[in-house]
């Protein structure tokens, strides 16, 4: 992971630590750009751009990038991340929720039902797994530390 020297490629794969490990749609962020750090919301939703951060994650063999042809979005591509290596860098982030406050506003601009239709419906069943595994990680979080993430969460939604 210190060989990584790209910030964009190290956002992405914090975040990639609190989703649940195994086909993580890149789409997720594409569609939910606007709830990413700026720096990573300019170069997502460039094509080449994307590609070098996906490619010096996988170069490393942090991330391994598939093809999902089931995908009904120009962006096809789904991500896997070791279990383990999801915990080790859950540790090394310590206390340090602000990845995890984006991963939650990045699962609220990205989930959207909508009945009967096909598309929304292929998503939702890719995407509800990582929304579910970002909720549990922050429940157990919010159960230890309450005061710690209701200030991350007041950092990026303001006052409730």
């Amino acid at each position: 992971m210190d060989k990584i020297k790209n910030n964009n490629a190290k956002q992405i794969l914090n975040m990639c630590a609190y989703f649940a490990p195994d086909k993580i749609p890149v789409n997720i962020f594409v569609r939910g750009k606007d709830a990413l750090p700026s720096d990573l919301k300019k170069n997502i939703e460039d094509d080449l751009k994307r590609n070098i951060i996906l490619n010096v994650l996988t170069r490393h063999s942090l991330l391994k990038c598939e093809k999902e042809h089931d995908l009904l979005s120009k962006e096809k591509r789904v991500l896997y991340m070791h279990r383990l290596l999801q915990e080790v860098i859950q540790n090394n982030i310590g206390t340090d929720y602000s990845c995890l406050a984006h991963c939650l506003n990045l699962m609220q601009k990205v989930i959207d039902w909508k009945d009967y239709q096909k598309e929304s419906i292929a998503s939702f069943r890719l995407e509800a797994p990582h929304a579910i595994a970002v909720a549990e990680k922050s429940s157990v979080i919010i159960s230890k530390d309450y005061e710690i993430i209701n200030n991350v969460v007041h950092i990026f939604y303001g006052n409730l």
